[in-house]
């Protein structure tokens, strides 16, 4: 089993309303499907079985809130996207199909573990960079630190 950071920012409703990253996040969430784009990091490495932790980017953010499981990793297709609760920026070419979502009572502050994260540089004063692109593979003691 493999271990990811899926990261969201805020988005906008399929009528176009602002969603914060939570609310956006809580509806990929709930549709049990998140889309890949074609420069998604890992995009080609992710596959069923793998674990994939939910990270809100943002000013204001900087939180894990949830895990699921990746059932299945499917084609992004005219379906999917009539079903989907957000409204795209571009094409998708590939669906995570998720299951065993658990949404946190109590979200992760990335900040307060930061200095035990294995990939983020001590002393980097812009860390958040290591938390961009979509989506980045994390050793399994990383994804322990940030889901619990």
């Amino acid at each position: 089993m493999q271990h990811f950071l899926l990261i969201k920012r805020d988005g906008l409703s399929r009528s176009g309303a602002r969603l914060d990253a939570r609310a956006s996040a809580l509806q990929l969430l709930d549709s049990r499907i998140w889309p890949l784009w074609r420069r998604t990091p890992n995009r080609t490495r992710v596959a069923a079985g793998d674990a994939v932790a939910i990270y809100l980017a943002g000013d204001r953010e900087s939180r894990v809130i949830a895990r699921a499981v990746v059932e299945r990793v499917g084609t992004w297709n005219r379906q999917l996207a009539n079903a989907y609760p957000l409204l795209l920026d571009g094409e998708p070419v590939s669906v995570l199909h998720l299951m065993s979502a658990e949404i946190f009572d109590r979200a992760v502050d990335v900040r307060a573990v930061l200095p035990r994260l294995s990939f983020v540089r001590p002393g980097l004063k812009k860390w958040g960079v290591h938390f961009t692109g979509g989506m980045r593979a994390l050793p399994a003691a990383d994804f322990g630190l940030l889901t619990r």
